[in-house]
């Protein structure tokens, strides 16, 4: 073999080396680089999974601020309600305030009122008194009470009439009221005394005597002071 062949096969040797080598450091490179991308590519899913669960909790955030925002607007609603509710419990209790200072005015003035009839009442019996009237007889008093009104029969009665004065019959004052249906003039008797089951000659009571003429309230008034 000659110079020539040596240095030709040397050389092929040195190219073949430099091309192992250079393979070498490829597959090398090759092998890095994959390594890079499967790193890359894990931390790109790593990323691209927290921004999934970035996008749910911001979506789970818009929906609580939308479900604090109706509950705002409810609470401020409720909130107009009860001031208005406490309006109207402050505007009624200045209406009872005012009702029950007039109830007492009223209740102070029906007293006074009360208190300057009696002292009328009293004072007319003490002119009476001093003129010295005689009470009116059983029979003028069984004529006012079939006929009069009822403040005569009350003046009568204040005199000293006879609330329980009878005719022959045996009718008493408040048996001719009850037929007469004097309401009025009955009830001044009953206050005043008069017997409410007193009986006439045929044993007729005045509750009788109204129903028989059909005097329904008398009836029921005469019930009231314990008729029978």
């Amino acid at each position: 073999m000659g110079l020539i062949d040596l240095i030709i096969d040397a050389k092929n040797e040195i190219i073949a080396g430099l091309v192992i080598a250079l393979l070498a450091w490829a597959y090398h490179k090759f092998r890095v680089l994959m390594k890079l991308y499967k790193q890359k590519k894990q931390e790109l899913e790593r990323i691209n999974d927290e921004m999934l669960k970035f996008g749910a909790t911001k979506e789970e955030v818009k929906r609580l601020q939308e479900a604090l925002s109706q509950a705002e607007s409810q609470q401020q609603e409720l909130k107009s309600q009860l001031e208005a509710a406490q309006a109207e419990l402050q505007r009624k209790d200045e209406a009872l305030s005012q009702a029950e200072a007039k109830s007492h005015e009223d209740s102070r003035l029906i007293e006074e009122l009360r208190n300057q009839i009696e002292t009328l009442q009293q004072d007319l019996q003490r002119e009476k008194a001093k003129k010295k009237i005689p009470p009116m007889s059983d029979s003028d008093f069984l004529d006012l009470c079939k006929f009069g009104d009822a403040n005569k029969v009350e003046e009568a009665i204040m005199n000293g009439a006879n609330v329980n004065a009878k005719d022959n019959y045996g009718w008493t004052v408040l048996i001719w009221a009850a037929m007469g249906g004097k309401t009025e003039t009955a009830e001044l008797l009953l206050k005043h005394g008069a017997d409410v089951n007193a009986k006439d000659n045929s044993g007729w009571t005045p509750l009788r005597w109204a129903g028989n003429h059909g005097n329904t309230g008398i009836a029921d008034l005469l019930r009231k002071y314990g008729a029978k």
